[in-house]
C-alpha cells in the first residue's frame, strides 16, 4: 500500500472513531436510553418533510427553519446563489461518472466505486482541490475496496452478516446529520430523487463502516476487556487500532 494511501486510510480511520465517539456520548446523554431521532439530511429548499423512499428506505427529515420558513439572519440571495452552485457541481459529478446508467442494485465494489468518485467529482467542482482527476478516481477505488474489506472480515472473523434493514433501522435510530454540509444535504437530496438504489448506495458508503463497527463492537469488548487504567475511550480507541490494522494488512 503506497503513503498517500495509508494516509487517507488514516484520515479515515479517525474521522470514524470520532463519529463512535459523537454517537456514544448522545446516547449517554439521553436519559431514557434510547436512539436519538435520525436527521440524516436537511432540505436546502423547504421545511416540508420528506418521505421516505419507495422501496421504505431511510427517512429524511427537514428542519423546521421558523415561521413562513424564513430563517433570520440569512442572505436568500446567497442560498439561491449556492443551490445554483450545488446543482451545476451535482450535473458535471453525474455526467462525469456516468453514475445514473449504472445499476446500483447490489452493494458491490463497482458501485461503491462510482458512489465515492460522485462524491469527489462533486466536491472537486466546488472547490477545486488539488487532486487531479485520475488520483480521485484512484482513491474512490481504494475506499471501495477498503470498506468491502471491513465487511469481509467482519463476515469472516465475527459472524456477522449485512441486512439492509437492520442497516437502515440503524440509520434512522442515530444522530447522522452532518451540520452546517449544505453541499452534502443537496448531493443526498438529489440522488434519493433519482434512484432508490442508488440513493442506499451512497449511505453505504458513508455509514456501512460506522454500521459495522456498531454491530462487532460488543464482541470486540468480550474478547479484549479493557486493560489497567484504561478508561472507556481508551479502551474503544484500542479495539478500533486493532481493526483497522486487520484491514490493512488484509489490503496489503
Amino acid at each position: 500500500m503506497s503513503t498517500k494511501k495509508k494516509v487517507y486510510f488514516l484520515i479515515g480511520a479517525i474521522i470514524l472513531l470520532a463519529l463512535t465517539i459523537l454517537m456514544s456520548y448522545y446516547y449517554s446523554i439521553d436519559q431514557y436510553g434510547q436512539p436519538m431521532p435520525a436527521d440524516l439530511t436537511t432540505s436546502p429548499e423547504n421545511d416540508e418533510e420528506n418521505s421516505t423512499t419507495d422501496s421504505g428506505s431511510v427517512e429524511i427529515d427537514s428542519t423546521d427553519s421558523g415561521e413562513n420558513g424564513d430563517t433570520p439572519g440569512i442572505d436568500e440571495e446567497e442560498i439561491t446563489s449556492d443551490r445554483e452552485d450545488f446543482q451545476d457541481a451535482l450535473e458535471y459529478a453525474y455526467n462525469k461518472t456516468g453514475i445514473l446508467s449504472t445499476n446500483g442494485s447490489t452493494p458491490n465494489e463497482e458501485n461503491f466505486y462510482y458512489q465515492f468518485w460522485l462524491s469527489h467529482e462533486f466536491y472537486h467542482h466546488l472547490t477545486d482541490s488539488p487532486m487531479e482527476e485520475e488520483e480521485r478516481k484512484e482513491d474512490a477505488r481504494f475506499q471501495a475496496q477498503e470498506l468491502l474489506v471491513w465487511k469481509k472480515i467482519a463476515e469472516r472473523e465475527y459472524d456477522w452478516n449485512y441486512s439492509e434493514d437492520r442497516f437502515q433501522s440503524f440509520i434512522e435510530g442515530e444522530e447522522m446529520s452532518e451540520e452546517d454540509d449544505a453541499p452534502n444535504d443537496f448531493l443526498v437530496n438529489d440522488i434519493q430523487n433519482e434512484d432508490d438504489d442508488l440513493f442506499l448506495r451512497h449511505l453505504e458508503s458513508k455509514y456501512l463502516k460506522l454500521f459495522i463497527w456498531h454491530e462487532i463492537q460488543s464482541e470486540l469488548q468480550e474478547q479484549s476487556p479493557p486493560e489497567d487504567g484504561e478508561d472507556e475511550e481508551m479502551h474503544e480507541y484500542r479495539l478500533f487500532q486493532q481493526f483497522a490494522e486487520k484491514v490493512m494488512d488484509e489490503m496489503n
